[in-house]
C-alpha cells in the first residue's frame, strides 16, 4: 500500500501557483482516476513493488516520485516539469506500483512527455523485456508511432515492436521501421510478410519482396504467406505472392496433410468465389477435398461462397474419395446413412445455425428447401436447427427458425428433457460424429454451449407459438366453451 495523500500534498505545493489550482477533493478524484485505470496502465506487472511487503508509510522521495507519474497520468505537463526541475525526483525514479515516468509514458504514447524525460536524462529502453515489454508492446499495439520513432534505438527493440505492429495492423509503424532497419536480418521480416499477407496489405507484401524476404517459406504451424492471403480472402494478394513464387511444391509437405485439403480449407475459411476461381484454375487443390467447402463456409458465414459451391455441384461427393456411408447414432443397429448432397447440406445448416449465421440458415432452408425440422440423427439424440440454436442460448436465431422459417416450436413439457446437460452433451458428441462421418478436418469449434440462463432463455423463446397461431388457438377455446 502507498499513502496517497503524500503524493497529493506535493501536487497541491505545486498546483498553488497555477491560476486556478483544483481543490484536494478534485486532486483526489483525478488520482483516483489513474489508478482505476490500472488495469490498461497495467501499472501493478510493471513495479518492482508488486511483490514487496505492504507498508501505509511513503517517503518523500517516494511521495514525489509517485506525484510524477500521477502528472503524467493526468498529463499535467506543467507539474511534470517543476517536478523534474525540483531536484527531489528524477527522471528513472521507480515509483511504487506506477513503475517509472518513461515506461508510463511510452505505454500512454505521450510523445511530448517522452522527450522532456529524455531531456532531463531518462534512460530508454535498451531491450523489449522487463517492464519495458509491455509499455513496448502497449504503444505498438496502439499505433504510437511518434513515442516508437523515439524509443527504438536498436535492432533488438525494432524487431519486436515490428511483429506486434504487423500483428495489430499498425501499418504506419511497419513502414517506420523498414525505413530505418532495412539491412534487418530476413527472418523477423517474415512474420511481418504473413501479416500483410493476412490482412490484404499488398503495398507492405510489394515492398517486402523487394527486400528479398521469400513467398514460399514455411514460417509457423507449416504456413505459408499464401495461406495467410488465402484464408483472408485477398485476390489481389494472392496474385502478388504465386507471382513472386509463392507456390511450394507438395515434398515441402510431406510429414502433415495434403497441400491441395490445406489450400481448400483455406479458401473455405476466407469466403472470397474470385479466390477460388483463380485457385483451382492453378490446379491448387483437387475435387477431392471439395467437400470441406460448404461447411466451412457455414462455419464462417460466406454465404456467396456457399451459393457459388452449390451451383457448381461442388458438394457432391467425389468419386475417388475414400467416404463413409454412415455415422454411428449409438449403436452399430443404428446408423445414420449418409446421402450426397443432402446429408452435407444439413450438417452445414447446423453447423451455421451453432455459430449463429441468420442469413446462411435462412439461404438454405427458404433457397435451399432444407427442413427445418430434419433430425440428423436418428437414434435417441435429437439433431434439429432448434435444438441447436436453444444449445447455444441464441435467442434470435431461435425465434427466426420459429417465426420466419417454419420450424415446429418445442413443448414446454414434454422437449424440457432436451436442454438438460447430458442431452446437450450428446448433440454434441453426435455433430462430431457426423464431422468424422464426411472426414473433415478440424476447423470447427468444439464447444459450443451458451451460459445457463441463455439456454433457459431460448428454451422458452422455442416454446412459443408463431405469430397468429397463438390468437387462433384462443378463438378454437372460446368456441368450445360456447
Amino acid at each position: 500500500m502507498i499513502d496517497i495523500h503524500a503524493a497529493v500534498d506535493v501536487l497541491e505545493t505545486y498546483f498553488e501557483s497555477t491560476p486556478d489550482p483544483p481543490t484536494r477533493a478534485e486532486l483526489m478524484r483525478d488520482v483516483c482516476d489513474v489508478f482505476i485505470r490500472s488495469e490498461d496502465l497495467d501499472v501493478f506487472r510493471r513495479s518492482k513493488y508488486w511483490f514487496s511487503v505492504p507498508s501505509y508509510k511513503t517517503s518523500e522521495d517516494q511521495a514525489h516520485g509517485i506525484a510524477l507519474l500521477l502528472a503524467i497520468g493526468k498529463r499535467w505537463t506543467g507539474v511534470q516539469a517543476a517536478l523534474l526541475d525540483s531536484g527531489k525526483v528524477t527522471a528513472n525514479v521507480d515509483a511504487p506500483y506506477l513503475g517509472t515516468p518513461m515506461n508510463m509514458a511510452i505505454r500512454l504514447g505521450f510523445e511530448d512527455t517522452a522527450r522532456m524525460l529524455v531531456q532531463a536524462g531518462a534512460t530508454l529502453p535498451t531491450h523489449p523485456s522487463g517492464p519495458a515489454y509491455l509499455s513496448l508492446k502497449a504503444a505498438a499495439q496502439k499505433g504510437h508511432s511518434g513515442i516508437l520513432d523515439l524509443v527504438v534505438c536498436n535492432k533488438a527493440i525494432a524487431v519486436y515492436v515490428l511483429e506486434i505492429a504487423a500483428s495489430n495492423q499498425q501499418w504506419h509503424i511497419v513502414d517506420s521501421i523498414i525505413n530505418r532497419y532495412s539491412e534487418m536480418w530476413l527472418d523477423p521480416y517474415q512474420s511481418v510478410l504473413r501479416a500483410a499477407s493476412k490482412y490484404g496489405k499488398d503495398s507492405v507484401v510489394q515492398r517486402l519482396i523487394d527486400l528479398g524476404v521469400p513467398c514460399g517459406s514455411v514460417i509457423h504451424s507449416y504456413r505459408t504467406p499464401l495461406d495467410d492471403a488465402i484464408s483472408g480472402g485477398h485476390v489481389t494478394t494472392c496474385e502478388l505472392l504465386i507471382k513472386n513464387g509463392a507456390i511450394v511444391k507438395d515434398e515441402d509437405y510431406s510429414d502433415i496433410e495434403s497441400r491441395s485439403e490445406s489450400v481448400a480449407r483455406s479458401v473455405a475459411r476466407g469466403g472470397s468465389v474470385g479466390v477460388l476461381i483463380m485457385l483451382r484454375n492453378l490446379g491448387l487443390w483437387k475435387d477431392e477435398h471439395r467437400l470441406h467447402l460448404l461447411p466451412i463456409a457455414a462455419e464462417y458465414g460466406h454465404v456467396e461462397l456457399a451459393k457459388y459451391v452449390v451451383e457448381h455441384g461442388m458438394d457432391k461427393l467425389y468419386k475417388q474419395r475414400k467416404q463413409r456411408t454412415a455415422f454411428s447414432t449409438g449403436s452399430a443397429w443404428n446408423l445414420q446413412p449418409i446421402v450426397f448432397p443432402q446429408s452435407l447440406r444439413y450438417f452445414a445448416l447446423l453447423r451455421a445455425t451453432i455459430s449463429g449465421h441468420l442469413e446462411f440458415v435462412r439461404w438454405m432452408i427458404l433457397d435451399m428447401k432444407l427442413d427445418p425440422d430434419y433430425n440428423a440423427c436418428c437414434g435417441t439424440t435429437i439433431l434439429t436447427p432448434l435444438l441447436l440454436a436453444v444449445d447455444t442460448g441464441n435467442v434470435e436465431m431461435v425465434r427466426v427458425l420459429i417465426q420466419h422459417l417454419n420450424a415446429t416450436p418445442l413443448d414446454k413439457d414434454q422437449d424440457l428433457v432436451h436442454i438438460e446437460y447430458s442431452s446437450r452433451r450428446g448433440r454434441q458428441a453426435k455433430m462430431n460424429d457426423f464431422k468424422e462421418a464426411f472426414i473433415l478436418a478440424k476447423d470447427y469449434k468444439k464447444q459450443y454451449f451458451g451460459g445457463s440462463t441463455a439456454i433457459g432463455k431460448a428454451f422458452w423463446a422455442a416454446t412459443e407459438p408463431r405469430l397468429g397461431e397463438g390468437d387462433e388457438i384462443a378463438q378454437a377455446a372460446q368456441k368450445l366453451a360456447i
